[in-house]
């Protein structure tokens, strides 16, 4: 009966046609809340529309798809992702999303691989290929801190949710047990376990034997350690920031002492001692990720990070954008796992992998190469010239693909992939939004720190923020890449680059001056 009706309501073209408005007004309404405008319009576009399309399709409906994922439900990982991505244009469904990740969380600190709304955890369900991935606990951290920045409301700290199990404790609590966790179950060298796997799920034979480690998961480590500080510092919380700063040297120490190869970083040791990305291998150098990551952690000062990231530039930059390793991997290698089993260029078997490029590109924000920034964020868009080809590119050419294959494949390269469900869209939005334009959400306020390609001379981001609206125009008369002389907010100049919350309901005039 129910069909019957539909099927009835939409014979009549004019109910069709009032529908059919009606979803492209509910659309223009979610798309329209932060809003850009460059001198690209192919980099609006994305950021405005379809890069904004794509995540919220994930956010609501990332896995649901047998097509993209074969275990139903949510990967942890990534709704966390997701979180953090929609924050500054949807903040309800974000603070949803987060208050699941809560209750996926087990006591001890770990959270689940995956879960499902209705059928429990991945774990619950006996998903054992999916499960016991180390990484999970560091990206909770990282959409609280998030939520709170954009908020400001503190108060959400002191809120109870139930952990996976029945124990309930605070949301700092939560978090506060997610880094024991994360720095208590290290390995020989002092570095995080790496259990079934990373963010990188096909080093999935590096720990089966319980003893690989992950250099990787360490920098994410001390990048979430350094957020709590600053959180625990804006408590008024002097014990628990210097707990946690010592926790991070350690980390540091010991990334720096068995992660280092002389010149750059391995990904892991896997549990035969086995460095994973070191120089001495035949296949498999140089992982993109513990070089951007170095960066994004601050465990490198700015002149080994131009030099780390000089490196990614000479040997792993594509047309497409970066690859994840190279060479690719030629021959399986059962102490490291599958991602030797893909074919060459394909999947995490150093494809250009388009979730590892957005890290790439605020690394670059944080190393201030603005023109370096742009070049990866064209060359991902789906825009790019080099992917006009369609015969050769193969997929929808608005959304982002989760990779293109790499130059290791003998006759693909350039051919997208696994497009729609990929951590690329809310990692593309975030360097759009905050780290390129330069509108950047702190637990302090709304900081102003664009870091743009020299060739433009003005730019403007309508950003919605605390209960406010900032319609910021952005001068760049001197043609430099980042840095900021002055800020006026309502025709009056501010001291520094940070804009205090005005939470007021009302639209603010920011004026930017680049030099």
């Amino acid at each position: 009966e129910k069909i019957q009706a539909v099927i009835s309501r939409y014979l009549a073209v004019e109910k069709a046609e009032e529908t059919l408005q009606y979803v492209k007004n509910l659309w223009r309404g979610k798309t329209d809340t932060l809003v850009i405008e460059t001198p690209d319009t192919d980099f609006d576009r994305m950021t405005n529309l379809w890069g904004k399309y794509q995540l919220y399709g994930i956010t609501h409906w990332r896995g649901t798809s047998a097509y993209h994922s074969a275990e139903g439900g949510l990967g942890y990982r990534d709704t966390a992702q997701d979180a953090e991505g929609i924050l500054s244009v949807d903040t309800a469904l974000a603070r949803k999303k987060i208050e699941n990740l809560l209750r996926f969380q087990y006591p001890n600190g770990h959270a689940v691989s995956g879960f499902s709304e209705k059928e429990g955890s991945w774990e619950e369900q006996g998903q054992a290929t999916v499960t016991g991935k180390s990484d999970m606990a560091v990206w909770l951290v990282y959409a609280v801190v998030a939520y709170l920045e954009e908020t400001g409301d503190f108060s959400f700290l002191e809120q109870d949710y139930a952990f996976l199990g029945g124990e309930s404790g605070t949301v700092w609590q939560h978090c506060l047990r997610a880094i024991e966790h994360l720095t208590s179950r290290t390995g020989a060298h002092g570095l995080p376990l790496i259990g079934k796997a990373d963010w990188n799920d096909a080093y999935d034979q590096l720990g089966h034997r319980g003893k690989g480690e992950t250099v990787w998961l360490g920098m994410a480590v001390v990048r979430a350690l350094k957020k709590m500080m600053e959180l625990a510092t804006f408590r008024d919380d002097a014990r628990t920031h210097d707990e946690l700063f010592k926790k991070a040297e350690k980390m540091k120490s010991h990334i720096l002492q068995y992660g280092w190869d002389g010149k750059w970083f391995i990904a892991a040791i896997n549990d035969l001692a086995y460095r994973v990305g070191s120089e001495e291998n035949a296949q498999g150098k140089l992982p993109l990720n513990s070089q951007t990551w170095a960066i994004l952690s601050g465990i490198v000062d700015h002149k080994r990070g131009m030099e780390l990231i000089g490196i990614v530039d000479k040997l792993l930059d594509t047309p497409y954008g970066p690859a994840l390793f190279s060479p690719v991997y030629e021959n399986y290698h059962p102490g490291i796992g599958r991602v030797c089993a893909f074919a060459p260029g394909t999947k995490e078997n150093a494809a250009v992998f388009s979730h590892a490029a957005a890290f790439k590109i605020v690394a670059d924000c944080l190393l201030k190469r603005g023109n370096a920034a742009y070049e990866t964020f064209c060359k991902i868009m789906p825009g790019n010239p080099a992917k006009a080809d369609l015969e050769k590119y193969k997929v929808e050419p608005y959304i982002y693909a989760e990779y293109i294959v790499g130059p290791g494949h003998p006759t693909n390269h350039g051919e997208g992939a696994f497009t729609w469900n990929t951590g690329t869209a809310p990692w593309m939005f975030m360097a759009a939004t905050e780290w390129i334009c330069g509108a950047r959400r702190t637990l302090s306020g709304l900081l102003i720190d664009p870091c743009i390609p020299d060739k433009w001379r003005q730019f403007s981001i309508v950003r919605p923020f605390r209960n406010a609206i900032y319609r910021i125009t952005v001068e760049n008369p001197h043609h430099v890449q980042s840095g900021v002389i002055s800020v006026k907010v309502d025709d009056e100049k501010i001291d520094g680059n940070l804009i205090t919350p005005h939470s007021d309901g009302r639209e603010h005039k920011v004026e930017v001056l680049m030099g």
